[in-house]
């Protein structure tokens, strides 16, 4: 069953998107939304999930688990080396 809500939209294309909603797509407090145009209906999904979805076609087509923590963790300890000569 769709959730429906009536939102308001003013003058300068403001809109407050409710409390149940937010809550409904996993938004606390602030946060960012991806907005995708389907047909006429505009569709609004966290920004967390749209980044879950790139991660998973990246993983989809490379050839190496090497994951962003290895990286991070390879370059603090090149700036380790790189500190002690």
């Amino acid at each position: 069953m769709a959730h429906e809500h009536s939102i308001k939209v003013a003058k300068n294309g403001r809109m407050v998107l409710p409390v149940q909603l937010r809550r409904h797509i996993g938004l606390e407090g602030e946060g960012l939304v991806v907005a995708s145009l389907e047909g006429t209906s505009v569709k609004l999904r966290p920004m967390t999930d749209k980044v879950a979805e790139i991660q998973k076609l990246v993983r989809k087509w490379s050839k190496t688990s090497y994951s962003t923590n290895d990286l991070l963790e390879d370059r603090k300890a090149e700036s380790l080396r790189d500190k002690k000569r």
